[in-house]
């Protein structure tokens, strides 16, 4: 079964990109660095749909393209 994820890494990526700090995108947002930070960090934490989508908007992308499809089991090593 699969289901959309944020995609935390190329969340990070493309603020590091459009050169903005956690700071900027927390101020942006109405959140604290450290709640940007946790949607960019290892924990699957994902930010809620609008602030998502002000967060694309912020860097420049369309409508969910801050979002992956994970399928059960993602990120098992399935190299032979």
């Amino acid at each position: 079964m699969s289901q959309l994820r944020f995609n935390r890494e190329k969340a990070r990526q493309r603020r590091i990109t459009v050169g903005l700090s956690v700071e900027q995108v927390a101020a942006h947002v109405g959140k604290s660095p450290k709640t940007v930070y946790a949607y960019e960090g290892p924990r699957d934490v994902g930010p809620p749909p609008p602030i998502r989508r002000d967060m694309e908007k912020l860097y420049g992308l369309d409508a969910g393209e801050l979002l992956i499809v994970a399928s059960e089991g993602a990120g098992e090593d399935d190299a032979a």
